[in-house]
């Protein structure tokens, strides 16, 4: 780090935004460093550390997360990848800052399907991974069949979704 160390800007991370969890990894992990990082950060990983690990650690914040269940500070696209890397199963409902809303149906970590407005299948995920600063609230997928809409790989999803912002971006800085 270039003008504090890590110390320093985990103690600014906590000071100044206090709801995000904060992982710390290090490579120089003393009894004393350690004592203090216990008190501001939620997982002390020592490098090298297994990405299953991190994984792990997430998804144990997330399950213990607000009575509400919202997450914040997280973009839905690393969301949906972390959930698929899980293999979870669930219904994530994505709300944005204007307060709309849309879902996503994952099973076994695929997606299965996304719904926003009249939209669903691709079209509504790709609306869905545009908010930006969304909150991300988990609900349990009740037992009933859900039906595949979505048949482009999650990364090829968020890639086109990215394109169509920019593009989006670049159409109205024309107009």
């Amino acid at each position: 780090m270039l003008k504090v160390d890590g110390l320093e800007f985990l103690a600014h991370v906590k000071e100044n935004y206090p709801e995000p969890p904060c992982f710390v990894n290090t490579a120089h992990g003393t009894p004393e460093i350690e004592e203090k990082l216990s008190k501001s950060t939620l997982h002390i990983f020592h490098k090298p550390f297994r990405i299953d690990d991190l994984a792990n650690a997430v998804i144990q914040v997330f399950e213990q997360d607000a009575p509400d269940g919202t997450l914040k500070g997280i973009s839905v696209a690393s969301f949906l990848q972390l959930i698929q890397m899980e293999e979870k199963t669930c219904c994530l409902e994505i709300i944005s800052t204007g307060d709309e809303k849309g879902l996503f149906y994952l099973k076994d970590g695929e997606l299965y399907d996304a719904v926003y407005g009249g939209l669903n299948g691709e079209e509504a995920a790709f609306k869905l991974l545009a908010f930006d600063k969304a909150s991300i609230r988990l609900k349990n997928l009740s037992d009933d069949k859900i039906v595949k809409q979505i048949n482009m790989s999650l990364m090829n999803l968020i890639m086109e979704s990215l394109r169509l912002k920019d593009e989006s971006k670049e159409a109205d800085r024309h107009t």
